[in-house]
């Protein structure tokens, strides 16, 4: 196994006709690899269920896997399974490609998690409270401001989807983030720092928002 800096590598969707959904790849040297999983390294002690069935995933892989490593996260990945070479698209325009991934929500959940942070400090505990009700009037898969609580309380690690939300949903919600950002804290500062948290991501969830967000 070998442990590489994200910067070295490629990530894309491809398009394989043995699969009915596009799938996450990653190109290095030559090699296409498919992800495993992906783990916080927050994450990483032996004390944590996540860490023992992040184990099991290294274990059960085959020779020659890769652990990508970014800032506070890694990812694993094994050599694709078929011999047939997938068309990989670079990451900006892969988020067109995606349904309901779990990325997608992933990707989410950060989002709004760290602009809510900046938001309370920067404009204070009132005017989230005007945020959220705007975020809820706009999103349909938001019924009432708990359910945006709720949301922002979620480990955005979490492998388990949010059934009710749809690829739809999870778009007008980041794009309703985004352009509040802009109108709340003004139009260069609110994209510069919607940019600055998108690329702190793991680059899989960079991928899913980068044409959403139009970054």
């Amino acid at each position: 196994m070998s442990i590489i800096d994200a910067k070295l590598v490629r990530i894309g969707i491809s398009h394989r006709a043995d699969d009915r959904i596009p799938r996450l790849q990653l190109d290095y040297q030559g090699q296409t690899y498919d992800l495993v999983r992906v783990v916080a390294s927050h994450k990483l002690n032996l004390a944590r269920p996540v860490t023992q069935q992040w184990q099991q995933a290294i274990e059960a892989s085959p020779n020659g896997c890769l652990v990508v490593s970014e800032a506070n996260h890694y990812s694993l990945w094994t050599p694709e399974r078929t011999a047939t070479k997938p068309t990989v698209t670079a990451p900006k325009q892969s988020a067109s490609s995606v349904e309901t991934r779990l990325e997608l929500q992933q990707a989410s959940i950060w989002l709004v998690q760290e602009l809510w942070a900046q938001w309370e400090s920067l404009l204070g505990a009132k005017q989230l409270l005007v945020i959220a009700d705007e975020l809820v009037a706009l999103t349909p898969a938001l019924q009432s401001r708990q359910d945006l609580d709720r949301l922002r309380l979620l480990d955005p690690f979490a492998e388990t989807k949010l059934a009710n939300w749809t690829k739809s949903d999870f778009e007008i919600f980041d794009r309703q983030l985004s352009q509040i950002a802009q109108h709340k804290i003004g139009r260069q500062f609110g994209t510069e720092l919607t940019i600055e948290i998108v690329q702190s991501m793991p680059a899989l969830w960079q991928a899913t928002l980068a044409e959403i967000l139009e970054l």
